[in-house]
């Protein structure tokens, strides 16, 4: 797997852009042997196959970051409600306070206004979570077929160097003859890995557009989430808040 078998096959000078961990690094040399042994027995398919798998992963420390951007958003939303976050102070802690130390017309309005809130945040936290869950799991199939995809490249091209043994270091015509019909084996070798690594090409294709279906879906639904309109002037009225005193059970609604 040599400059030889390379020829032809554009390989970068840094093979690991991404800083990626080991078992993610594109095996550009296992690479260049299968499209430059395809392209000189005349196997169609492999170069365009072994790019879609060179392109398949991105960089999946792009797609982490976009992950825990969105599960942030969730962690966000729901402190923001139930007050789970560092000051434990939420949207429902507010409401118990203006129940628990008001009374009056007021009050009521408040605790209104509240509850919309609450109802408009949790259903936006809904979308978002659905969301960063189907953008994990498309991350996760695509870590996994690229994995076994790139397993697949650097086996079949040691099944190929092992098939051809010497006869890749002699000329092109030479090949021709075949004396030892090793042309076939490596043609039904070639042959194999297309077919199995183009199904690990498909299955990310067939998941990514099920999971964009999906997540258009729940865009869909999240911009029917009303936006939520003003306090109601009531609230606003000073007159119309009235201290409790003992604070105790509130007196209306809420």
């Amino acid at each position: 797997m040599g400059s030889r078998t390379t020829k032809g096959y554009p390989v970068p000078a840094d093979h690991n852009p991404h800083n990626l961990p080991e078992e993610l690094i594109f095996p550009w040399g296992a690479a260049g042997t299968l499209v430059t042994t395809a392209e000189r027995i005349g196997v169609p398919g492999v170069r365009t196959l072994i790019d879609s798998i060179q392109t398949m992963l991105g960089n999946p420390n792009e797609a982490s970051a976009t992950t825990t951007a969105w599960q942030t958003a969730v962690q966000e939303l729901t402190s923001a409600v139930d007050g789970s976050g560092t000051n434990n102070i939420g949207l429902l802690t507010a409401k118990d306070e203006l129940g628990a130390r008001w009374n009056g017309t007021a009050r009521e309005a408040a605790v209104a206004y509240v509850d919309r809130i609450v109802t408009t945040t949790n259903s936006i936290r809904d979308a978002i979570k659905s969301m960063a869950t189907q953008i994990d799991e498309l991350r996760t199939v695509i870590m996994t077929n690229y994995k076994e995809a790139i397993a697949l490249i650097t086996e079949y091209a040691q099944n190929v160097v092992e098939t051809a043994g010497g006869m890749m270091a002699f000329a092109d015509d030479l090949l021709k003859f075949d004396p030892t019909g090793v042309i076939d084996s490596l043609t039904d070798c070639l042959s194999k890995f297309v077919e199995l690594a183009g199904k690990k090409v498909q299955l990310v294709i067939e998941f990514r557009d099920s999971v964009m279906t999906i997540i258009q879906g729940i865009k869909n639904n999240a911009v029917t989430i009303p936006v939520q309109s003003a306090i109601a002037p009531a609230a606003l009225d000073n007159a119309g808040w009235q201290p409790r005193h003992p604070v105790g059970k509130p007196v209306g609604n809420g």
